[in-house]
């Protein structure tokens, strides 16, 4: 996404909501189609990759994903459509609507997987299955590269240090 060109983006310290986890976090089930338009989603950026895990997926997720970019707050298509509703989306959307307010920028960052479990898929200490939570380190700090090499958000001081411990070996969970 080229930030350049939308003047109602500039570098502040944006809040960033981070939305893991396993397919309620997904949820094909909700059409998107039923969710009412909300102005708001034009001002919250939003990074995506859900659907299927690594292993039943290969390296790329067959569900939906934003390919590394930043775009606005949105449903999400299913590509290749699997099954439900092939434009939907979780709980990312009224989650970032409800925070979302004057003066409060927002950036929303999802991975969320099916058939994946927490004491396997997720744990940050994995040797094997999906290593999600390396994933998720991955991705996150990806999606923040991308907004400071943008120019739209400046990091405070608790989301410095919350970057660093990513980014390192530090496990998040201590």
């Amino acid at each position: 996404m080229a930030f350049g060109a939308d003047p109602g983006l500039r570098a502040v310290e944006r809040d960033v909501i981070i939305v893991a986890g396993q397919s309620n976090a997904l949820n094909w089930h909700a059409a998107a189609a039923q969710l009412p338009a909300s102005p708001q989603d034009a001002r919250i950026l939003f990074w995506y990759e859900t659907g299927a895990p690594p292993e039943r997926a290969a390296a790329k997720p067959i569900n939906a994903t934003s390919g590394a970019q930043w775009t606005r707050l949105q449903g999400q298509r299913q590509e290749p459509f699997v099954r439900s509703e092939r434009e939907f989306f979780g709980p990312e959307m009224t989650l970032a609507r409800r925070l979302a307010g004057p003066g409060r920028p927002l950036a929303v960052i999802i991975l969320a997987y099916f058939g994946t479990t927490l004491a396997r898929d997720w744990h940050p200490d994995a040797t094997d299955g999906n290593q999600l939570y390396g994933r998720l380190q991955r991705e996150v700090s990806a999606a923040l590269a991308g907004l400071l090499a943008a120019g739209v958000m400046a990091l405070g001081e608790r989301m410095a240090d919350a970057w660093r411990r990513l980014t390192s070996n530090v496990s998040l969970h201590e």
